[in-house]
């Protein structure tokens, strides 16, 4: 049959470009409509470039494009479309089958522009790399913890409107809040879904018949568990039989009960007559919950060092599977603007995600083949602690209440913190606060205080402790409704004359600051200070003002369906360990140091083995040299090697601090947690850790990171392991931002950038094999060779099937397959496919058992990739499994074995792996961890009783390891005769377990050695006494100095 085409032709000022030509250029096609190999393109050049265009990872300018047109027709490539033929093609299949980009005037004035939501959602769905991976129900895991979806905020909190409505059983329907006939004979409704294992199971409540008044009392209090398979009837068919069953009508509920005596309350869920509101909806489709991660954050819009802030929204599914969490492909951009702050953005996200609350959003399922309908929800707000200040409407860092989940009080905090500087500033809040706060000083956190805050009132040794016992608890908690009654309190005092004061004074005894309030009640103040008169008229001018602003004045958060904002933004590990504690005590440790030690630590970090940590070679002198403009990935590294490197080079109590937070970072960026119950070890650890720094000094503790990770124990059990809240993966997403924004013409950002992103998840969408519908070709013509073509299909979603979707053709599936930069470029994982399975299997090793291992011919290996990715090499050491045995132990891989075969070549995995199994010890050490010697006993391990790579330092400590060795320096990949110093190990075989390494850790945690337990009393009565102590010195040695002459003061050591 022949292929219909849509026809694009040159317009007018293109043909004027090409004026030596007589005669108009052929008309060439644009779009196919039928099942060629390039669709929904015309051909191979208009897809590589629409393509090449819209790649969210390698974004060009329009005069970049053009050099690529000219390119490609300088090689002779025949047929090239002109760069108006593809921004033609872009634009139709863009209206057609892409994201919309919705216009919005914030409540301030400033437009900006958000992608659809409910059309990245839908998407999404269509989409085989990621709806395999996105789950829609609660999952009761038991003790295990891997996911959001098996946390307790999903599992028992989420409002059930928001959740999964319907379940499909027996080809009945049966929805939330619709009475329900079990197989026992029991009525019952049912309020959740959720799953246990493989089987669907239901949270009910009982039904109690009242036949006198001919209806059902909802028992709230009754509330148990069943098994999918013991429901019977649905609702849809009570409603017809009840009354041959002898039982009350099921359309009347006269109440609910919320106790057994308690008052009969009226039944508001649901119009019992109709039964749950998405039945009517749904019509017959499935109804199924997408929660999500809303991260907002800023980043500048410029490559130079001058910052151009754009605050931008991004999100991914809650219910992705950790292993696919932190991909860059799963993360979605809404919108940015340099203009619009966060919450001005915010109401349009949220009224975007009302609406889709309100109808739904259909979408096609991939993976059941049907039309679903979708309700998203936002399950946490991410972001670092001042963005989710701002977002919990909290006065931030600096103020006197500085948590946003708790009442916890800063005592040094000034009165004026709610009107001061922006909370995201590390501005130290006390004036005691030295390098152990601000990183930025040049002294020591013990070194005492300088001279300047010599001139400030110091806090005596009763308030240190004071403050710190308050600092190290959690207090009252904050709740929504409170803070919602407070920022009314706020704003009608601001709305009074004179109320400007008051309504300051308020914010701070509150604790609260709501930036969306806050400009409407600055609008109210600057008003109100050119009125002239007496109060009255003042007052009565005021209420003229006040009756022509908006409805809503409060953040938008508060219109975002079940979502407490202090309980609902958990610590974020990023900034709060990593950029927080790893980076305020390594400043210090570098700076206390001094000038004669650092060459000692420059070395040891330039002679650290991290091949067995994943890490790159140490660059010592890049992370001593340069410790205050340190990334995120050089303090990850360095937590897990400063035990090693520091151990002699710091104070004890400062090692101790080391030594406590190094072993609290691998519980806490632990992808799975086994057992939760057990897991309050890190609660323990993060104890552990703070009584160890209110050892060394509470001076620590003006810094409120080290209040705010008390809670995170919380989290983890609301929301799953502190790594699916971790932000890291949407810090880097801000790169691509970056990027649109400097290839753009600056004249839009806002918009230019969401159309970008938009055009990008187009592309995304097609090439990872994504469905999409095809009267799009239809409403897309407008030439008259198409005009005889039926009207595209109007019919209502819930009428669309399988013949209204398809993905692309083969041919540009075969550019993604045959491409591995194009993948990277798109985000995908590497272990993903599309549509069919491109690559080639790998033949599995050929296994004998150990008892004939010597009838084979072996080849010997040199590495092979464990199955969790880690690359292995003889020498290293690894955690093995003995096979029908749960329980792992460590062992040095001395040979790897690999039977000679046909299949030999053709096979990655290696048929044995000889180890010498290692003993460990648990006689304590100076890093406070397990040392290592391999035994005389060795073992004959398959492939798959392999777990993973450990990291084994030398223990230089004991060994009393110096610096006599030389290592020859490479400049520009040349060797030279340039030497620096190199660790010289004694006693080589002296080895220590590193359970500091994060890598793996859920297997390496169970070998960690426990910490003796420290009174947190006695811990920072020292802390505080050793910091009066070094006052008292600091201030002998000034007054000294100050009687010596001038000259003799250099000569002082």
């Amino acid at each position: 049959m022949l292929s219909k085409v849509i026809w694009a032709t040159n317009s007018v000022t293109e043909r004027s470009q090409h004026s030596t030509f007589t005669a108009p250029r052929p008309r060439r096609p644009v779009l196919w409509e039928e099942d060629p190999e390039w669709f929904p393109w015309a051909d191979r050049y208009t897809c590589v470039l629409d393509v090449m265009r819209h790649l969210p990872r390698a974004s060009f300018t329009q005069r970049q494009n053009r050099i690529m047109h000219w390119g490609m027709a300088a090689c002779g490539l025949p047929k090239i479309p002109s760069p108006y033929v593809v921004k033609n093609v872009q634009d139709i299949l863009q209206s057609s089958c892409g994201i919309k980009t919705n216009r919005y005037m914030g409540a301030f004035g400033h437009p900006y522009y958000v992608n659809d939501l409910a059309s990245i959602i839908a998407q999404e769905w269509a989409n085989p790399l990621v709806r395999p991976h996105i789950h829609t129900r609660p999952e009761d895991s038991g003790q295990r913890l891997s996911d959001a979806y098996q946390a307790t905020r999903w599992l028992n909190e989420l409002d059930s409107d928001l959740t999964d409505q319907m379940a499909r059983i027996d080809g009945h329907d049966f929805y939330l809040f619709e009475p329900a006939l079990l197989r026992s004979g029991l009525y019952v409704m049912p309020i959740r879904w959720f799953d246990r294992g493989d089987q669907l199971f239901a949270r009910v409540w009982s039904l109690t018949p009242r036949k006198t008044e001919n209806g059902w009392i909802v028992n709230e209090y009754d509330c148990f568990e069943v098994a999918a398979p013991e429901l019977s009837i649905s609702f849809a068919y009570l409603k017809t039989s009840s009354i041959n069953r002898g039982v009350p009508d099921v359309t009347s509920i006269l109440g609910s009960l919320l106790s057994p005596a308690g008052q009969l309350e009226p039944w508001v869920k649901t119009n019992p007559l109709e039964g749950n509101r998405w039945r009517t909806i749904a019509r017959g489709h499935r109804v199924m919950a997408f929660p999500i991660w809303l991260y907002c954050d800023d980043t500048s819009g410029n490559l130079s060092k001058r910052w151009n802030k754009h605050n931008s929204f991004l999100f991914t599914a809650a219910g992705l599977t950790h292993n696919m969490a932190h991909y860059e492909y799963f993360v979605h951009f809404l919108c940015t603007s340099n203009l619009a702050p966060p919450l001005e953005m915010l109401d349009g996200i949220v009224d975007e995600i009302n609406a889709a609350q309100r109808d739904g959003i259909w979408a096609w399922d991939c993976l059941l083949e049907e039309m679903v309908v979708l309700i998203p929800s936002v399950l946490a707000l991410l972001g670092d602690n001042p963005m989710q200040s701002e977002l919990s409407c909290h006065v931030g860092l600096n103020g006197k209440f500085f948590c946003r989940s708790c009442f916890v009080k800063d005592p040094d905090a000034k009165e004026a913190s709610t009107s001061g500087p922006d909370e995201s500033t590390n501005v130290p809040r006390s004036a005691s606060d030295s390098a152990a706060g601000s990183g930025a000083h040049r002294s020591s956190a013990g070194s005492g205080p300088t001279m300047s805050n010599l001139k400030k009132k110091l806090p005596s040794m009763a308030e240190m402790v004071d403050k710190a016992q308050a600092f190290l608890r959690i207090h009252t908690k904050r709740e929504r409704n409170e803070t919602v009654d407070n920022l009314k309190t706020i704003f009608t005092a601001a709305s009074q004359a004179g109320g400007q004061t008051r309504s300051k004074k308020l914010k701070t005894s509150f604790g609260i600051k709501d930036a969306h309030q806050d400009h409407f009640t600055n609008m109210i103040f600057k008003f109100a200070s050119g009125l002239r008169g007496n109060m009255q008229s003042k007052q009565a001018k005021i209420d003229e003002l006040l009756a022509k602003l908006p409805d809503n004045l409060t953040s938008p958060v508060w219109r975002i369906k079940d979502l407490d904002p202090h309980r609902d933004t958990p610590v974020e590990i990023l900034h709060v360990i990593l950029l927080g504690f790893v980076k305020y005590f390594w400043r210090d440790a570098v700076a206390r140091i001094g000038n004669k030690n650092k060459p000692i630590l420059i070395s040891r970090l330039d002679s650290f083995d991290t091949a067995s940590l994943g890490l790159s070679p140490l660059s010592g002198n890049t992370l001593v040299t340069y410790a205050g403009s340190l990334t995120g990935r050089d303090f990850r590294a360095i937590a897990q090697v400063a035990p090693f490197v520091l151990y002699d080079l710091v104070p004890a109590p400062c090692f101790d601090a080391w030594l406590a937070l190094s072993a609290l970072i691998p519980l806490v960026w632990q992808p799975v947690i086994i057992n939760l119950d057990q897991h309050v070890k890190i609660t323990e650890a993060i104890d552990h850790f703070l009584t160890c720094t209110a050892r060394w000094t509470p001076r620590w503790f003006n810094k409120p990171k080290f209040h705010i990770i008390l809670h995170l124990p919380e989290h983890i059990r609301r929301f799953g392991p502190a790594i699916l809240f971790a932000t890291e993966t949407f810090e880097s997403f801000n790169a691509l931002i970056r990027s649109l924004s400097v290839n753009s013409n600056r004249m839009a950002p806002s918009k230019d950038i969401a159309r970008g992103f938009a055009h990008a998840n187009r592309i995304r969408h097609f090439m990872s094999g994504g469905s999409f519908r095809l009267p799009f070709l239809l409403r897309a013509s407008t030439s008259t060779e198409t005009s005889e073509y039926p009207a595209p299909n109007q019919h209502h979603p819930s009428e669309w099937n399988s013949g209204d979707f398809r993905p692309i053709g083969n041919g540009p599936r075969g550019l993604l397959r045959d491409s591995d930069n194009l993948r990277e470029d798109l985000g995908l994982p590497k272990t993903a496919e599309i549509a069919s399975k491109y690559s080639s299997s790998v033949v599995p090793a050929e296994v004998a058992s150990a008892s004939k291992a010597d009838q084979y011919s072996y080849r010997t290996c040199a590495s092979f990739v464990i199955q969790n990715g880690d690359k292995c090499t003889v020498g290293n050491w690894v955690l093995a499994r003995r096979p029908g045995h749960s329980d792992t132990f460590v062992a040095k891989v001395t040979e790897i074995l690999q039977i000679v075969s046909m299949f030999s070549g053709l096979s990655t995995e290696p048929s044995f792996v000889l180890v010498q199994i290692g003993s460990l010890s648990d006689q304590p050490n100076t890093y406070h961890m397990s040392s290592l010697v391999a035994s005389q006993t060795y073992a004959l391990v398959q492939y798959d009783s392999i777990v993973c790579t450990v990291s084994t330092p030398h223990n230089c400590a004991a060994n009393k390891c110096d610096m006599s060795d030389q290592q020859t320096v490479y400049w520009e990949r040349e060797r030279t005769e340039t030497t620096r110093p190199r660790v010289q190990h004694r006693n080589p075989e002296d080895l220590v377990l590193n359970t500091s390494q994060m890598r793996d850790a859920v297997h390496v945690q169970p070998l960690r050695t426990a910490f003796p337990a420290i009174d947190r009393e006695q811990a920072i009565l020292t802390g505080a006494r050793a910091e009066v102590d070094s006052r008292k010195k600091t201030t002998h040695n000034s007054s000294r100095n100050s009687l010596l002459p001038s000259g003799s003061r250099s000569l002082r050591p």
